[in-house]
């Protein structure tokens, strides 16, 4: 495909990909100018409350909470309007499906990456929309250099998805795999301090696996904060500092959550989960849909699932 000027905008980072039981992808997509106006929104308050780069793992301090909550401050005004979308894949490294002999975490991570781009780029925006994804350079891909891993792989099973074997004779990096199925005109990775969008993109990544993580461990804590209603262990074990920042986080996101009228909930599945992927805040849970949908494994044949 040749590079040509896009129309829309991408940023996405990774939470624990090969770390923990539960690991994930956050994305944030939106019109070029939407995505310019917020990321320079998010800049200007990054940079008004002294925190030059976001992470969710250094979220141990009120100050860096503070910085999360100018983010889902700016983010909420964008997704009341359906301006944009924040998309966030986790999976369960326990479940049936990777828990497979010989199990390769970078490709299961390609393999996610491209069932989000399927779902973000194919299934929730036009058709016609030009691509230029931003992922945080200290992704654990080489989306540039490395071959995408079903070139080496005889076969799929699931033939909606047999165009990725496609013109072998073309661009068989990963990345060149993404933007001929996806209509990407350029994959650029970035310096997450000197984009926003990506520092969101993380934050969204992180509280989607913790709030699976460690959901008894918040309900506990917010019984003890007025939401006596909810069910849960006495909480008598007082959180570390850092589990307390991240909790308060976690509810000022359920409030902003409320308040949009979203149908997301954190207790129903015991973590943040959207059951209509149409919303533009879309916590998507991926589970196998079929014997056959397995965890890439050195050992053997790679399959694919879907949403």
């Amino acid at each position: 495909m040749s590079k040509r000027p896009y129309t829309h905008v991408s940023f996405s980072d990774e939470s624990n990909w090969n770390t923990g039981r539960y690991r994930s992808i956050g994305m944030v997509s939106a019109e070029r100018s939407v995505a310019l106006e917020l990321h320079s929104e998010l800049a200007k308050r990054l940079d008004e409350s002294d925190v030059r780069d976001f992470k969710w793992l250094k979220l141990k301090t009120a100050k860096q909470r503070f910085a999360a909550e100018k983010i889902l401050d700016s983010v909420a005004k964008r997704l009341s309007d359906q301006l944009m979308r924040f998309d966030i894949l986790c999976w369960d490294s326990q479940d049936y499906r990777h828990t497979v002999a010989g199990r390769d975490d970078a490709a299961n991570l390609q393999r996610m990456y491209f069932h989000l781009f399927r779902n973000v780029m194919r299934l929730r925006w036009p058709s016609d929309c030009i691509w230029k994804h931003m992922p945080d350079e200290q992704t654990a891909l080489d989306w540039n250099g490395v071959e995408y891993y079903l070139r080496q792989k005889s076969h799929t099973y699931v033939t909606e998805l047999d165009s990725v074997c496609a013109d072998l004779e073309e661009d068989t990096t990963f990345g060149g795999v993404l933007k001929r199925n996806f209509n990407i005109c350029e994959i650029a990775p970035c310096k997450s301090h000197e984009m926003a969008l990506c520092q969101a993109a993380d934050l969204l990544a992180g509280i989607g696996c913790y709030s699976r993580e460690h959901y008894r461990e918040y309900g506990a804590w917010s019984a003890h904060q007025g939401y006596a209603d909810l069910l849960f262990d006495d909480g008598s074990n007082q959180p570390s500092r850092r589990q307390e920042e991240r909790h308060r986080i976690i509810q000022d996101l359920i409030q902003m959550i409320h308040r949009m009228g979203f149908d997301i909930d954190i207790d129903r599945d015991k973590g943040f989960r959207t059951w209509d992927p149409n919303l533009p805040l879309n916590f998507w849970w991926y589970e196998p849909k079929s014997w056959q949908d397995k965890a890439p494994s050195s050992l053997s044949p790679l399959s694919w699932g879907g949403r």
